[in-house]
């Protein structure tokens, strides 16, 4: 699908955007913990609504949406699984 050429849309986008969420596939990935944390505390400061989608992509299509705050991710970096941070592994 092409990406719109239309500015106007795209600028109307960017200032409807309210909510966002954080999903991952539950795989062991260097630093993910770290881009989790930048991506709900930066979505706060903005002003958004962020939640994180429990159990990965079988959460999605259920809609497991759990509201994200900062002290969800405050101590994130120091926990070294990410089965145990705000956004459970995907289960098969």
């Amino acid at each position: 699908m092409p990406i719109s050429t239309d500015q106007n849309y795209s600028l109307r986008s960017r200032e409807e955007m309210k909510r966002i969420a954080v999903l991952t596939s539950g795989g062991d990935a260097p630093a993910m913990n770290a881009a989790i944390r930048a991506v709900v505390r930066t979505g706060i400061d903005k002003g958004w609504e962020v939640s994180g989608i429990r159990r990965g992509y079988t959460g999605l299509i259920a809609g497991m949406l759990q509201p994200m705050e900062r002290r969800d991710v405050s101590n994130i970096l120091q926990r070294n699984d990410l089965g145990k941070h705000p956004l459970p592994r995907m289960q098969s």
